[in-house]
């Protein structure tokens, strides 16, 4: 694992120039809009997504077969990806929060409890995308991975709207029933959903890879 984790760390160095103009541009607009944390979600989104990029590199000109040809296993390459996904995007938040908390120190706009939930969130958002777009990835591959995200993206759409035209026919107001339940144990509960919507990515991802052939 140690040896994939050093490839994807190198492949993404190679984007430095890319790297370094969003950071650029994450900086500007943080100090020109203070207080409204835009470095925080914008890097971390930028971080999470380079870093699924990897998977573009692998698929390129057949070297998943190489990859497969080191002493590795099928779940050690799944874990990695995750692990990578993660912790390039986490280390992009905390540079985005560092960014965001210096422009809202010296503008004296907003304040460290917003940046704070604002990152919780972000956190939240960048793991629910990398367990929706490894698994899929994996499975369509970088060419058909658009047209999959589309389709999936729309198909939870009309489920939510489907859910909230039947609270709607239910009579039951979904603000008051959030509002009602106590703000840790809804803490609880979202977080419960998240690491179960992980795990199942995770093992969506780890049946996929393991019914590849080369």
């Amino acid at each position: 694992m140690k040896a994939l984790l050093i490839k994807d760390f190198c492949l993404l160095k190679a984007n430095k120039s890319y790297l370094l103009i969003n950071l650029i541009m994450a900086i500007v607009i943080s100090f020109a809009s203070p207080g409204q944390g835009f470095a925080i979600g914008y890097l971390a989104y930028l971080g999470a997504l380079y870093a699924m990029t990897s998977l573009t590199y692998d698929e390129y000109d057949n070297a998943l077969p190489f990859i497969f040809c080191w002493p590795i296993k099928r779940d050690d390459y799944v874990k990695e990806k995750y692990l990578f996904c993660f912790a390039s995007g986490f280390f992009a938040l905390v540079v985005g929060f560092v960014i965001s908390l210096l422009a809202t120190t010296i503008s004296g706009q907003g304040g460290l409890n917003d940046l704070l939930v604002g990152s919780s969130f972000f956190i939240a958002y960048m793991a629910i995308l990398v367990a929706l777009m490894l698994p899929l990835q994996l499975k369509f591959g970088s060419a058909n991975i658009r047209v999959a995200s589309v389709v999936i993206l729309v198909a939870i759409g009309g489920f939510t709207y489907a859910g909230f035209m039947l609270f709607d026919k239910l009579n039951i107001n979904i603000e008051s029933l959030i509002s009602s339940i106590n703000q840790i144990s809804l803490i609880a509960i979202a977080l419960v959903i998240l690491f179960a919507f992980l795990y199942f990515s995770y093992r969506m991802s780890l049946r996929i890879i393991k019914q590849k052939t080369f």
